[in-house]
């Protein structure tokens, strides 16, 4: 898990740094990629969904990761090289594709929407582009829409939807839908350290599109506002495409890919944001940005105070919580191994730690995760003592 965390942090400060090489220098990159990663991991909906969860790691975290190499690997293919380098990241890009893809329904759905986006600006570029080139990306297109249909059409989808009362519910999906989006936009905007560390990226921010001094006022408005809505219909489709598979509340592993594009997206339009702020106004961010630094980090200080992520891992890796819990499961399964009865009673394992992501078994013999116990360890029943919950 550690290693896959620290890849993590590689792959989005390489991502940042993608955007931001030409504008920003190294250390300005490395603020920018911490402060958006902080953000992140602090009102992350899940963390134990996130990153302390095998399977959420490598359906949700890995293809988070692929999306972001991805885009890394499309905008590198946009500097001058050499046909074979071309090639080679044409190819990478198509493999990183697919795998992401295989990832789940959801990375799916953003994968065409990333897919989509780069073929329209082609396309609207295509007397810019040899014809080779475009081939290229048109090839791509059509290798990411048949996977995607093999993953929306695979029989497995059908089968979990049985499993849910709600599923395929329009009306229900639909008003949903809108309450989680609407519900969640508000705690990770006013809830968050989001808006003070926004106001403290700003001088970097508005560096990274200065391309756009040359359009007009009114055109920028247009595209900023074009930009939220496409960034408001991609989050209310990833919530819409969860609920009407499985008709109840999404997981917070589902959250957390919906929490992260937030983000990207966030930061990106609020680049744009700033930028039209300067060229209307004629306001100058440095300074601005030097007067109220401190206050910020104050807030920002203060936010740390409450309870946060980054807060209860860190307390939790002092306590040794995940050391003890490790330790009372393993004397649990000793003691299960030892017993010569058919049906075993066990104490309950107290304090786990609020990072870890698993279900104990219950009084109920007949509770799925007792079943698991019991067939695992080829005994009739295992249940928690009568003094246990």
């Amino acid at each position: 898990m550690l290693i896959f965390f620290l890849i993590f942090i590689y792959i989005f400060f390489v991502f940042v740094s993608t955007f931001s090489k030409s504008e920003l220098p190294l250390r300005e990159r490395v603020l920018l990629a911490i402060s958006i990663l902080f953000v992140y991991l602090y009102s992350m909906p899940s963390i134990s969904e996130g990153f302390y969860w095998l399977t959420s790691v490598f359906i949700y975290q890995l293809g988070i990761s692929l999306i972001m190499l991805l885009v890394i690997l499309y905008k590198n293919s946009s500097f001058p090289m050499t046909n074979l380098k071309k090639n080679v990241i044409v190819m990478s890009a198509f493999l990183v594709s697919v795998a992401a893809i295989g990832t789940s329904e959801i990375i799916t759905f953003l994968i065409l929407c990333i897919t989509a986006f780069a073929f329209f600006i082609n396309y609207q570029k295509l007397n810019l582009i040899t014809k080779t080139k475009y081939r290229i990306y048109l090839l791509f297109t059509l290798s990411v829409v048949i996977s995607a249909a093999f993953v929306f059409s695979s029989p497995g989808n059908s089968l979990r939807a049985l499993e849910f009362d709600n599923s395929k519910n329009f009306l229900y999906t639909f008003n949903t839908s809108f309450v989680y989006l609407f519900r969640n936009l508000f705690s990770w905007i006013f809830l968050s350290p989001l808006i003070p560390i926004s106001l403290l990226l700003s001088p970097l921010l508005i560096k990274l599109f200065n391309g756009d001094e040359a359009i007009s006022k009114t055109k920028m408005f247009y595209r900023i506002g074009i930009k939220y809505l496409a960034l408001f219909l991609i989050l209310y489709t990833v919530y819409f495409i969860t609920i009407w598979n499985i008709g109840e509340s999404p997981y917070g592993r589902t959250v957390n890919i919906v929490y992260f594009i937030f983000l990207m997206g966030w930061f990106y339009i609020l680049s744009f944001v700033l930028k039209f702020i300067q060229i209307k106004f004629d306001f100058k961010f440095e300074h601005f940005s030097n007067r109220i630094n401190f206050f910020i980090l104050i807030a920002i200080s203060l936010f740390l105070f409450k309870s946060n992520n980054i807060k209860t891992a860190g307390a939790e890796l002092i306590r040794g919580s995940a050391i003890r819990y490790d330790k009372n499961l393993n004397q649990r399964y000793i003691q299960i191994e030892n017993s010569d009865t058919e049906s075993c009673l066990v104490d309950s394992i107290r304090n786990k730690p609020r990072t870890f992501f698993m279900y104990d078994i219950t009084r109920n013999p007949d509770n799925p995760y007792n079943l698991w116990y019991s067939k695992y360890f080829n005994k009739k029943s295992i249940i928690l003592r009568s003094n246990e919950k």
